[in-house]
């Protein structure tokens, strides 16, 4: 699989998680979304929205503190995204991360 086809399925992953947010909180986390979504005023793709979320205290990071299981973090944290985030450091970040969720 290409480097794009990659990114491609991460923003599809992202944007599944998006869509259990809305569907199982109600929480519509809508710069999220534009962050992933092609077109969109905010579109960074997967990898910069990536990097946005581990990198930035947002209100999302405090609205599922009590769901760390469906986070961006979670999610990074397994390492299965390090080729398309350039390495293991995002990883790593993800899981110091959530280590700020369970205080």
């Amino acid at each position: 699989m290409s480097d794009g086809d990659r990114e491609r399925a991460l923003e599809g992953v992202l944007f599944h998680l998006y869509e259990r947010w809305w569907n199982e909180l109600g929480y519509r986390a809508e710069r999220f979304r534009q962050m992933i979504v092609p077109g969109c005023k905010r579109y960074k793709g997967a990898r910069g929205a990536v990097r946005h979320v581990l990198t930035t205290r947002t209100l999302g990071f405090e609205r599922l503190r009590p769901y760390p299981e469906m986070t961006v973090e979670n999610l990074v944290a397994s390492g299965e995204w390090d080729d398309v985030l350039g390495g293991p450091l995002w990883s790593k970040l993800a899981k110091s991360r959530l280590t700020e969720f369970s205080k």
